[in-house]
């Protein structure tokens, strides 16, 4: 080193710290560092080597241009100003750093005699302030205009920032909510609660999501908050970013679908019970007449009765489709989500269809990974895969249907492949629409209602995933499930 760095004529007389080994002995709080003027790094003060988790062999000889952290620390026009002739130091900050930005000067910038060395000083808490209103004015400029209300507070839970509509809300304007805290907008114990939930979120890192109950010109509203830290270069937390939703209408909204959907359910249930039971007699009795005949019927009145039979059953078969497809819609609004592991799903909807899939000749295979699991509803999951399963088994007549499951970074892949008779073109794009049934050049019409599709996808969709479909005439299709990974 080259001894104490002085202060050039015009500069304050407050004198320049010591300058040991790669060592700057300013007072312990403080971030203070030694450049040339280059800016390269001479020395550090011990404060700012415990505020950036580094030995000080770590810095020395490196460019301050060059590390993050520091270009965090130091604003742009005080780097800029090493090897400039500099003749005085830039002013301390003042004592309250709350008022506007433009009175706040930079970080203490002082020259020493050649070789030039430059002592570049921050304070902790003006670094927060600059780092935050820097965020601040970056991010408010793209939220100025949104409906939802956003909002800034520094770590001491002062409001830095925010948009017109977080001020609408509290009757003001976004310049005169800056350097208030919540005990000038609200009651006491309501304003305690906000600063212990900020003082929460800063000591934790913890992102924090909560709904109440607000009062808007007497109207009863209700408000989704997200209160989430705001970091710096070097992962300190240094304030709250809020975003708030009014939820209102969507609450309102889905209520109403709910009390449709409540009524819709109890006429299908007393229409289904109600045409169920007198099928299931006419059944009955044809069946027994059947067998009671003793051959006193015609060859053309046992077909008549067998179509009687069967034509009952079919209805009472739609009967019990519609019933479960409700049934198991309902769930879909209110999921049972747990913990599930999508191999051992596979594995179930291949066993309940092993059977019906020997005796059409057809083989059955899995190719699943392990460890793969979601957030869902285990049987509503087992549902949407067994109707691609019996999809699969309908309309093939030979060759193998296999179940795959894999893993992408973000997302669980669920396919079912089969080498059955494909799709046409241009049913592709109805495929998912109710009652919606493909007519094959060789078979007529498909049978079935055209409900289990449908139902697949909306199981698939409550849980935040998508199917997605390829086929080729003749030669098979594949449907893949695609569900988020579950976060652990």
């Amino acid at each position: 080193m080259h001894g104490e760095p002085g202060c050039r004529e015009g500069s304050h007389a407050e004198a320049v710290p010591r300058t040991g080994k790669h060592t700057v002995n300013d007072d312990d709080q403080s971030f203070a560092l030694l450049v040339d003027e280059r800016g390269t790094i001479r020395a550090a003060s011990p404060g700012l080597l415990r505020f950036l988790n580094l030995q000080v062999d770590s810095l020395i000889g490196k460019s301050v241009h060059r590390v993050a952290a520091l270009r965090a620390l130091f604003p742009a026009a005080t780097l800029s100003a090493i090897g400039q002739p500099v003749t005085a130091r830039i002013p301390a900050p003042p004592a309250d750093p709350t008022q506007g930005r433009g009175s706040r000067p930079l970080p203490l910038l002082s020259v020493g005699s050649d070789p030039k060395r430059y002592l570049l000083r921050a304070s902790p808490g003006m670094h927060d302030i600059d780092a935050l209103d820097e965020s601040a004015d970056r991010f408010f400029a793209l939220v100025k205009n949104i409906p939802q209300g956003v909002f800034y507070k520094d770590t001491g839970s002062v409001y830095r920032a925010c948009n017109p509509a977080y001020a609408e809300d509290l009757g003001t304007t976004p310049r005169a909510i800056v350097g208030k805290t919540e005990y000038d907008f609200h009651p006491h114990p309501l304003a305690n609660r906000f600063v212990e939930q900020d003082k929460r979120i800063i000591a934790s890192g913890v992102t924090e999501c909560t709904e109440a109950v607000h009062f808007e010109q007497g109207e009863e509203r209700l408000v989704y908050k997200v209160k989430t830290p705001v970091r710096d270069a070097t992962d300190r937390v240094i304030g709250v970013l809020g975003i708030l939703w009014d939820i209102t209408d969507r609450k309102r909204t889905e209520s109403h679908l709910r009390r449709i959907v409540e009524l819709q359910t109890n006429a299908l249930d007393i229409f289904a019970h109600s045409i169920r039971d007198p099928l299931t007699v006419i059944r009955g009795y044809t069946t027994m007449l059947q067998r009671s005949a003793g051959g006193r019927f015609t060859e053309e009145q046992d077909v008549m009765l067998r179509s009687i039979a069967d034509s009952a059953q079919e209805l009472v078969d739609v009967t019990e489709t519609f019933l479960d497809v409700d049934r198991i819609e309902q769930a879909a609004w209110s999921l049972r989500t747990t913990r599930v592991a999508l191999d051992a799903v596979i594995y179930r909807a291949v066993d309940r269809f092993s059977d019906a899939a020997l005796r059409k000749g057809l083989a059955i295979t899995v190719q699943a990974e392990s460890g793969v699991h979601v957030s869902g509803d285990e049987e509503l999951l087992m549902e949407a895969l067994s109707n691609l399963l019996s999809n699969a088994i309908r309309y093939s007549d030979q060759g193998t249907i296999t179940a795959s499951l894999r893993q992408t970074l973000d997302e669980a892949l669920v396919s079912v492949v089969d080498e059955g008779r494909g799709i046409p073109e241009n049913d592709l794009p109805y495929i998912f629409r109710r009652f919606y049934r493909i007519a094959h050049p060789s078979t007529g019409t498909s049978k079935g209602l055209g409900l289990g599709l449908p139902l697949a996808k909306s199981i698939i969709e409550s849980h935040s995933g998508y199917i997605d479909v390829s086929s080729t005439p003749d030669r098979g299709s594949t449907f893949t499930i695609h569900l988020p990974l579950h976060a652990l």
